[in-house]
């Protein structure tokens, strides 16, 4: 049986003091728990110095395998094989051997970061402050942009559109026009048509690491071609973009919830709904994100929502595994 545990269940755990307990619980059970790097990140953004290095021993005591690949690699080589499939002129001849080298070093350094971890290793301040800017003005992005799209829902309802019309007008992302009905399966679409286009045509810093795994590949102009547009909302095939489309049906479900600090991250912990028999989380309003994929993803982990009030985090973990 294999696990997931969102960031705020390995603080649920530190809270109490439990990570030896619960660690030799899972051991008895023969469960795996896997880590992600995201898990890191999240921890690793924790401002003070000695709770952070505390709770980076919790994550590496109770996790026992660490995810071998970041999810936004994962992501974009799902969309790699699908421009392969659909768009095989937009891949280079030959890939960039320096932009091929600098991936290999990315992914090198992604598995480094659980080794640290285990030390455990928190990056200097100032070698973390640009990763936190950057992640920190995506989630204010994010924010931004899921409470504009409830105000728009409130006040135009099932008239709601999705506008691609001009190529021009796409970084305002218009959502009223005479095109696409607003509804899921078109706003993970556009969701993953915006994803992409913010990474490799407009370079945007909380974007990078798409543009790190596909740049190698592609051709620099793909992204702008006028069929852009065709191949995300039309020519991609649901079931081989399911990490995008999960995460994009996520940030869909958020507007239907409270915007908390951590959705920008939530969206990509989704991801491992579809690698892991359960899914654990401490927070309600994702939980119920989480229960609203269950129409879009009939095969994907199980989750499961801890409720904080508990005096043990162990006891709470019993009731459900």
């Amino acid at each position: 049986m294999k696990l997931y545990f969102d960031t705020n269940v390995y603080d649920f755990i530190h809270e109490k003091q439990e990570a030896q307990s619960v660690r030799e619980y899972l051991a008895t059970k023969g469960y795996e728990v896997l880590a992600s790097d995201i898990n890191i990140y999240e921890i690793w953004a924790i401002p003070d110095r000695d709770l952070c290095t505390s709770q980076l021993s919790v994550l590496t005591s109770v996790a026992n395998n660490y995810d071998s690949k970041p999810q936004s690699w994962r992501q974009a080589n799902e969309v790699l094989s699908e421009v392969m499939k659909l768009r095989p002129y937009w891949i280079e001849k030959s890939p960039k051997v320096n932009l091929v080298l600098q991936e290999k070093m990315f992914l090198k350094s992604h598995l480094e970061n659980w080794t640290r971890a285990k030390e455990p290793f928190i990056p200097p301040a100032s070698q973390y402050a640009i990763y936190k800017r950057d992640y920190e003005k995506g989630i204010a992005k994010e924010a931004e942009s899921q409470r504009a799209l409830r105000q728009f829902i409130l006040k135009y309802g099932n008239d709601l559109r999705i506008n691609l019309v001009k190529q021009k007008d796409t970084d305002r992302h218009c959502l009223l026009s005479e095109d696409l009905p607003f509804g899921p399966e078109n706003f993970w679409r556009f969701g993953c048509w915006k994803i992409f286009y913010d990474a490799i045509v407009k370079r945007i810093p909380e974007s990078r690491d798409y543009a790190d795994w596909l740049l190698p590949y592609i051709k620099d102009k793909s992204f702008t071609s006028p069929s852009y547009s065709v191949f995300w909302m039309e020519n991609v095939r649901a079931e081989k973009v399911q990490k995008n489309r999960i995460s994009s049906l996520v940030d869909f479900y958020q507007v239907k919830h409270k915007i908390g600090h951590g959705n920008f991250g939530d969206q990509m912990h989704a991801c491992y709904l579809l690698d892991v028999d359960i899914f654990v989380t401490a927070d309600k309003p994702y939980y119920k994100v989480l229960l609203d994929l269950d129409n879009h993803f009939p095969k994907h982990a199980k989750p499961i929502l801890l409720d904080r009030s508990n005096s043990s985090a162990l006891d709470e973990l019993k009731k459900f595994i």
